[in-house]
C-alpha cells in the first residue's frame, strides 16, 4: 500500500520513522524497497535517521546509510545527526558518511 509510505500522523511523522525510533530494521528495509522517502522529515525537520541515533539504534542506524540517508540533513533548530549523536560506533559511521565532518 502506497499511502502507508506517505501517511503522516498530526506531529508528520511517518511510518518510517516509528520504524526508525523503535530499531525495527525488517520494517525499515521494507518501506525503503518499496519507495519511502529515506530523508522525510518530521513536524520538527527530523529525519529517520535522527530517530534511530537518538535511540542509539545501530542497525536501523546502519540501514538508513546504506539506503542513502543524509547525516547533513538539519532539523528546524539545526541539529544535524552529528550533533546529538552519543554512540561512538553510530558517531564513526555518521562521519564516514560524511567525509567533510569534523571529528
Amino acid at each position: 500500500n502506497k499511502e502507508l509510505l506517505v501517511e503522516r500522523d498530526e506531529n508528520q511523522v511517518t511510518a518510517l520513522h516509528h520504524a526508525a525510533d523503535r530499531g525495527n530494521v525488517e520494517l525499515i528495509e521494507c518501506l525503503l524497497e518499496a519507495g519511502a522517502d529515506v530523508s522525510i522529515q518530521d513536524y520538527d525537520g527530523q529525519t529517520p535517521l535522527h530517530y534511530a541515533v537518538s535511540c542509539s539504534h545501530q542497525d536501523a542506524v546502519r540501514s538508513l546509510l546504506k539506503h542513502g540517508a543524509d547525516p547533513t540533513i538539519a532539523d528546524f533548530e539545526g541539529n544535524c545527526v552529528l550533533d546529538t549523536v552519543t554512540d561512538a560506533t553510530i558517531r564513526k559511521w555518521l562521519e564516514e558518511a560524511n567525509p567533510e565532518a569534523p571529528s
